[in-house]
């Protein structure tokens, strides 16, 4: 087990509560146990003198193989957590800090091989996904809105790392910066008979709803090929620029909308090349 805090205590006291569960009194933790109808361990964890989870703690199978350990502080778990299948090989690397699932935590197979990932911001919110072949190349990526569990691109590859651009395989925008304040978007992945316009709306921040109340400009471009976005000080929020984009069909003189996206830019920071990263709905 990696990066876990050891509590190595003086011994003082060693009893069996009515309940079945053996208790050692380790200074002023408790090491608790609990069981299984045969007489397996089931868990074991520490508490102290207000029974508050501390330090680390186990989970088994009715086998005796490790299910679950990590560490807590205060109740609440910090730093790693590892899960385990019965055979013993790691299912789930995953990191807390205060109780909130953080980082990056990693999925495998029974054979150890990667599955995919979850990608967690200090919030707690998910950003990204990322999913495997069985060769271990990166099968789909997808993005988030973060906090909403929007998605806002994905992008998806073949075992060799073609990029697949198919029906529901992949979509997302490319980006190539022009001038300091001018950018060329590309739409990848759209699969439409027409589309007729694209409106892009500059917003103070990310939120499809109430989006009138977070207005500050938009404008229409015809050409749904390739649209330049110019931007001026101020169209940003803060620091960011933030941007939601429509691609509309136009039938029976109706404007229709069969796309969304949502872009954000970083004052002072190089453009992407696409928008594969994440969203925040807000400009803390």
């Amino acid at each position: 087990m990696k990066n876990l805090v050891y509590i190595f205590l003086l011994l003082i006291l060693a009893s069996c509560n009515n309940e079945g569960q053996t208790e050692l009194i380790v200074s002023n933790l408790i090491e608790q146990k609990t069981y299984y109808n045969d007489g397996g361990v089931e868990s074991e964890f520490f508490i102290d003198e207000n029974e508050l989870l501390q330090g680390e703690y186990r989970l088994y199978y009715e086998s005796g193989v490790c299910q679950e350990e990590g560490v807590y502080r205060d109740d609440e778990l910090n730093g790693d957590r590892f899960d385990y299948y019965e055979n013993g090989t790691l299912r789930v690397r995953s990191k807390f800090r205060n109780d909130l699932q953080i980082d990056t935590t990693f999925f495998y197979n029974e054979q150890g091989r990667p599955e995919s990932q979850d990608i967690f911001n200090d919030n707690s919110e998910k950003i990204a996904g990322v999913f495997f072949h069985p060769n271990g190349r990166i099968k789909k990526i997808r993005t988030f809105l973060a906090g909403q569990g929007l998605i806002t691109a994905f992008k998806s590859f073949d075992e060799n790392g073609t990029t697949l651009l198919g029906e529901n395989q992949s979509k997302y925008a490319l980006f190539e910066q022009k001038s300091s304040n001018q950018i060329l978007v590309e739409f990848i992945g759209l699969h439409y008979d027409r589309m007729d316009s694209v409106v892009v709306s500059y917003v103070q921040n990310i939120q499809v709803v109430n989006r009138k109340e977070r207005l500050i400009r938009s404008e229409s471009f015809e050409d749904v090929e390739n649209v330049l976005i110019e931007f001026n000080e101020n169209d940003f929020t803060k620091n960011h620029l933030n941007l939601i984009v429509e691609l509309y069909t136009y039938i029976e003189g109706f404007g229709t909308p069969i796309e969304l996206f949502m872009f954000q830019f970083e004052r002072g920071k190089p453009i992407p090349k696409d928008n594969l990263y994440p969203i925040y709905p807000s400009d803390n």
